[in-house]
């Protein structure tokens, strides 16, 4: 029976040193600015023929005396949307003393939209000034007859 105990703990150490990874992720230790998306549900509505647009909220766990900025991209793989039905600027800015920034992503109907919703996915581009919170964020896009609140496209959330 003892030699099964100590069997048993020899596998079960082996098994905790074995699968053990070096973990590449930063670790937050409140000298650094954190930056991450403020908000988890929206929609891009864009009128038929017209267009619309939709404020992302970025959030930021310092302020700073000078401007900063950030980058973002879109997520080739994961957005389905066409690329001409929409932009968006790529240089986030916080001004100084704030601790949020806000990005407009503007919505176009040409071909390609429909009512049925695309996804448009942008990333928080990996930086040494500041550290990721969320890395992603999915924006639902589609077209409507008009602009009622009521008719959105599919919410917007993190990923």
């Amino acid at each position: 029976m003892k030699k099964y105990k100590i069997l048993g703990l020899l596998i079960l150490t082996l098994a905790l040193f074995s699968s053990c990874e070096e973990n590449e992720n930063k670790i937050w230790n409140r000298s650094q600015s954190l930056v991450d998306f403020n908000t988890n549900s929206a929609s891009l509505p864009v009128t038929i023929s017209g267009t619309g647009s939709v404020e992302i909220q970025f959030d930021c766990t310092a302020s700073s005396s000078e401007d900063r900025t950030f980058q973002v991209k879109l997520n080739e793989d994961l957005t389905t949307a066409n690329s001409e039905n929409f932009s968006f600027d790529t240089t986030v800015t916080i001004p100084a003393n704030a601790y949020n920034a806000t990005l407009v992503v503007n919505g176009i109907d040409t071909e390609g939209l429909t009512t049925d919703p695309k996804k448009i996915v942008i990333d928080i581009v990996d930086s040494d000034s500041f550290l990721i919170g969320s890395e992603s964020l999915e924006i639902s896009i589609c077209s409507f007859a008009s602009r009622n609140n009521s008719a959105m496209c599919t919410s917007m959330k993190k990923i």
